[in-house]
């Protein structure tokens, strides 16, 4: 069963900013506005992360270098994982030495990468010990525009900073490095009605606490907003349902 049932039970961590990952001030605007919220309404919160994190940047580099072998099923030969790490490290993107390693590990390689990230399970353990939940950005910016151009290659315009695209995929890898239960959850939307989320992140195994928590906040909060000119009409007519 979820940890609590009251939202006000909850002890609520807030993710640090770190400078290397930017978030758009939309989101960040509404995490604040979660966070008084809490606040009034009993909840203990305060930014908090677990120990031995600093600026997440080994974290992300482990979660890079363990995505390469498990989603490289190709290139499949030494010659096409050799070339293809030589194309990423050329790329000079943040992170490009973690993904080309990925690419090349061995079985000794990804076995060390384990290791290491047993060793932020244990923190991660020590750290739901004291809070229930961390809450931290899933994405840095709302929904960008369409674009054509390949993931490793996009930028993305974070408050007028291009940052590649490839490095906010160290929101959702906060999570999934340690196998956590993360739910995402609306807090409304831009100026421009585009939808904001952000996730709440669980203790290993209890997935029912971060649903409960967000169920709690949607309660509180309203929960999802359609975005303007989606109404029902409109829909039905493109769905043809």
């Amino acid at each position: 069963p979820a940890r609590h049932a009251a939202l006000a039970d909850y002890r609520v961590a807030i993710l640090p900013s770190v400078t290397w990952l930017p978030v758009g001030q939309t989101f960040m605007a509404a995490i604040e506005r979660l966070r008084e919220h809490l606040a009034r309404t009993g909840v203990r919160v305060a930014e908090a992360q677990p120990d031995g994190f600093g600026d997440r940047v080994e974290y992300h580099d482990v979660y890079l270098s363990l995505l390469g072998p498990t989603l490289g099923a190709t290139p499949r030969t030494p010659d096409e994982r050799r070339n293809r790490a030589a194309e990423i490290r050329a790329s000079g993107v943040p992170f490009a030495e973690a993904r080309a390693r990925g690419v090349e590990a061995s079985a000794a390689d990804f076995i060390d990468g384990h290791a290491r990230r047993e060793q932020y399970r244990a923190a991660w353990r020590d750290f739901f010990r004291s809070w229930d939940i961390l809450l931290a950005p899933i994405v840095s910016t709302p929904a960008p525009p369409y674009s054509t151009v390949p993931l490793g290659q996009r930028l993305l315009d974070v408050d007028g900073t291009p940052v590649d695209a490839f490095r906010l995929l160290a929101h959702p890898g906060l999570a999934v490095l340690a196998g956590l239960p993360a739910t995402a959850f609306p807090l409304g939307l831009t100026p421009d009605g585009l939808p904001i989320g952000i996730q709440a992140v669980g203790p290993y195994l209890e997935d029912r606490t971060p649903i409960r928590f967000a169920g709690l906040v949607a309660q509180e909060l309203g929960g999802y907003q359609r975005p303007p000119g989606y109404d029902d009409d409109r829909v039905t007519r493109a769905t043809g349902a």
